[in-house]
């Protein structure tokens, strides 16, 4: 048989002037660190979701972002759509100087300005985007008098000339055709300053 230890026993007394108490009990209650919530503290927080001031925020911040968004693209649209345009110019007129010292007869580059084309005979038609305007100052072709042209001869050199590219915002690009050597020349202006 097995008999309880002192320790383990609870002693009561019975007295009339002494009132019964309960036996005191330790418990273990678990204790963590400030900063680190428990586990049941994180599932609680994630079970309860966002605050009305957290959605408002996250909200406005969607509109700020949808507002700005649509103009940014625009701009970038617009900037990327020039630059092509330019290096696609400068590509078709350095094409047509390389085609007349290669085949060494004269080649001309026809700046269709109503179309936005560039056309060199045997090559591929460069169009340059609606939105960008196109004004030349070259000469003629022979073959046809009303179609302006830039000539390109076999020793490199050129009728000269110039071309300039316009954007709606007013930015310019002008590309002079140096008449002695075939060389581009190339200056940019904005808006605002007009050169």
């Amino acid at each position: 048989m097995c008999t309880p230890s002192p320790a383990s026993m609870v002693k009561w007394t019975s007295s009339a002037s002494v009132p019964m108490a309960p036996p005191v009990v330790k418990v273990r209650m678990p204790i963590f660190r400030v900063g680190i919530d428990s586990p049941q503290r994180m599932n609680q927080r994630a079970a309860r979701g966002f605050t009305l001031i957290e959605l408002i925020a996250a909200i406005t911040l969607m509109a700020i972002v949808l507002a700005v968004a649509p103009a940014a693209y625009s701009k970038i649209r617009d900037a990327m759509s020039f630059r092509a345009a330019v290096a696609d110019t400068t590509s078709a007129l350095k094409r047509a100087r390389v085609a007349a010292v290669l085949h060494g007869q004269p080649v001309e580059l026809a700046v269709l300005l109503e179309q936005r084309q560039l056309q060199t005979p045997g090559e591929k038609t460069v169009s340059i985007d609606s939105r960008i305007k196109l004004d030349m100052h070259g000469v003629i072709s022979l073959s046809n008098p009303e179609l302006p042209v830039f000539r390109f001869y076999p020793d490199g050199s050129a009728t000269g000339g110039s071309l300039t590219l316009t954007t709606p915002s007013g930015r310019k690009q002008h590309i002079t055709i140096d008449w002695f050597t075939g060389q581009l020349q190339f200056k940019q202006a904005d808006a605002d300053t007009g050169a």
